[in-house]
């Protein structure tokens, strides 16, 4: 009798670490099938970034913050380099005017694209911060729209200011 509780007890000890290592499993599939996305879309964020560059004779570097898009399905990921690509996308089409050029070439430095509960773009530092609250379709309008008002307020200010 007694040995059959101990049994028991083990079948009991090995049903539910099954139960917990396959769903670890899981997580960790998860997260690798994640991290693999990660890269892809990073690749196609990096060729995107250097077809600016390229366009715009500037030295701009842009990451995703993963991290921040860690709460949301892998399929959302592409959104987040859609949105980068939307912010680098602004970035060329006002690298057609030589005073923009230069603005971008002197105060641009680095894009950063992270998930938030509403879209945001600021210019600080040399950064280029953009959060995106979701997929929207009018990302290219909303940060082009930010970087003019913003290269025209940095062009009328005084010097004294």
């Amino acid at each position: 009798m007694k040995y059959r509780r101990v049994r028991t007890v083990l079948c009991a000890l090995a049903v539910s670490s099954y139960v917990v290592g396959g769903f670890v499993l899981s997580v960790q599939a998860q997260s690798l099938k994640q991290r693999k996305e990660q890269q892809i879309q990073s690749a196609v964020l990096q060729q995107e970034v250097d077809y600016t560059n390229q366009v715009c004779g500037s030295d701009i570097s842009a990451e995703v913050d993963w991290d921040s898009f860690e709460a949301y399905a892998v399929s959302e990921m592409g959104g987040a380099t859609g949105s980068c690509d939307a912010v680098l996308s602004a970035l060329e089409s006002l690298c057609g005017d030589q005073l923009s050029q230069q603005a971008i070439q002197e105060r641009v430095d680095q894009v950063v694209c992270i998930k938030g509960e509403t879209r945001d773009v600021e210019l600080m530092e040399g950064t280029l911060m953009f959060q995106v609250q979701g997929p929207d379709t009018d990302d290219f309008r909303y940060v082009r729209d930010f970087l003019v008002s913003s290269f025209s307020d940095e062009d009328t200010e005084s010097p004294d200011e």
